[in-house]
């Protein structure tokens, strides 16, 4: 006697490798900001974030990893205190002397500071938890914990614990500092922060978005 055995191939579907929120541009129905300006998303809450020696450290090593031409000079010009991450003197190098270990500067002088922990930016892929009209974004899951040691550049890169800076208009451009490549900040936070869900729309595939397309 003999048996048979016929092997039917599973029909489920794979699940995509990024599930989660681009930011929509000004021209998809995002949120508005003049042509030329950063495109910026900033979170509901208005906390800062202290930029401390660690997340200096990991900060420039995240920029290098997608810009290997940004050197000191230009991560102290991307958190000068006229750009998007560190608005105002008390915050962003430039006006004030800041703490700068990276390029071992005013060593004694207060800390650096994200002004509105953590903004994203139109077209930049992240993950969060959506309720009643709000995307939640947790540390540890969604982005990293400020309270813990910096996770690896790899880890983050892995779990799109970045954003990518643009800017907002007809023609969508990286911020200058990377020449030409994309210029990251870590997506980082200490707790909880959300932003208005309809300032994304869901990404559900197996690649990321092109930050600086429009797809709507």
């Amino acid at each position: 006697m003999s048996l048979t055995i016929q092997v039917i191939p599973s029909t489920s579907a794979t699940s995509p490798k990024y599930v989660g929120w681009r930011g929509l541009h000004l021209q998809e129905g995002g949120r508005g900001a003049p042509a030329g300006m950063p495109a910026i998303l900033p979170p509901n809450e208005t906390r800062a974030l202290e930029m401390t020696d660690a997340i200096q450290r990991m900060s420039y090593d995240l920029a290098r990893h997608f810009a290997p031409s940004i050197d000191g000079n230009k991560w102290r010009a991307m958190h000068s205190y006229k750009v998007a991450m560190n608005n105002g003197a008390q915050n962003g190098f430039g006006k004030s002397p800041h703490r700068d270990i990276i390029n071992n500067e005013d060593l004694s002088a207060p800390l650096p500071r994200y002004d509105k922990m953590q903004r994203s930016f139109a077209g930049t892929f992240i993950r969060g938890d959506a309720a009643g009209g709000v995307l939640y974004c947790t540390p540890g899951i969604h982005g990293i914990d400020a309270t813990k040691p910096m996770p690896s550049i790899a880890e983050i890169v892995e779990k799109n614990w970045y954003v990518i800076a643009c800017t907002s208009g007809i023609k969508i451009w990286n911020f200058p500092h990377g020449n030409g490549k994309p210029v990251v900040y870590p997506f980082i936070f200490d707790r909880v922060i959300s932003f208005p869900l309809e300032w994304f729309e869901r990404w559900e595939q197996d690649t990321l978005p092109d930050y600086l397309r429009v797809y709507k």
